[in-house]
């Protein structure tokens, strides 16, 4: 478009159309090979992507809506369609620092919530970040006292003690030092002078 956003895509490897009224449909001709079609439609205060279609090969059209939050910058929702059939909703949760602290994904009757805790950093300038999985039940942002923390709770029915696992992060370089699984398994990474990585356990 104007401002150099990708409003749609074509690629040319699908099968053909096979039958007249399909193929008169969709402005091709019978034999003629249908594209995977992908269209992009943009927030017009924000310039953000609000939505996303896809022409699958079998006609099958499967489509991404955003929302933004209030701030315009981040998106709080997220619905997967498949022709016009919702399968999917994602919805975030962000502190002030535009973190994300709450994720909630329903998909088939089942939800399930990721809540992220973000702490302070230590003597050697390492920071943990909590990524915890609670089956069929929300969570909630809660603020510490610090206001730069978020703790993330769960409340309601469903499984509420949750897994976890667990990144640190270099707060100088910006590097994975190490992480932990939800089977309490840790992966330490070292750095050549390039900062490119290797996991040493």
């Amino acid at each position: 478009d104007n401002y150099g956003n990708l409003i749609e895509y074509r690629n040319p490897m699908a099968h053909k159309v096979d039958d007249a009224e399909s193929a008169e449909s969709e402005d091709l001709n019978e034999g003629e090979l249908r594209p995977y079609v992908t269209k992009y439609e943009y927030d017009t205060t924000w310039g953000l992507l609000k939505q996303k279609t896809m022409l699958q090969d079998d006609g099958t059209k499967i489509t991404y809506e955003y929302e933004p939050t209030e701030y315009g910058n981040m998106i709080q929702k997220e619905t997967i369609f498949v022709d016009e059939t919702p399968i999917r909703v994602t919805e975030y949760g962000y502190n002030g620092y535009c973190r994300v602290v709450s994720k909630k994904v329903t998909e088939s009757g089942e939800t399930v919530c990721t809540g992220y805790e973000y702490m302070k950093a230590n003597d050697s300038n390492k920071y943990p970040i909590t990524e915890t999985l609670y089956k069929n039940a929300p969570v909630e942002e809660t603020p510490t006292e610090d206001a730069t923390d978020v703790e993330a709770v769960s409340e309601g029915g469903g499984d509420s003690s949750g897994i976890s696992k667990e990144t640190t992060i270099d707060a100088l370089t910006g590097n994975v030092d190490s992480t932990s699984d939800y089977n309490g398994n840790v992966t330490r990474y070292e750095y050549d002078a390039a900062q490119e990585g290797k996991p040493i356990h």
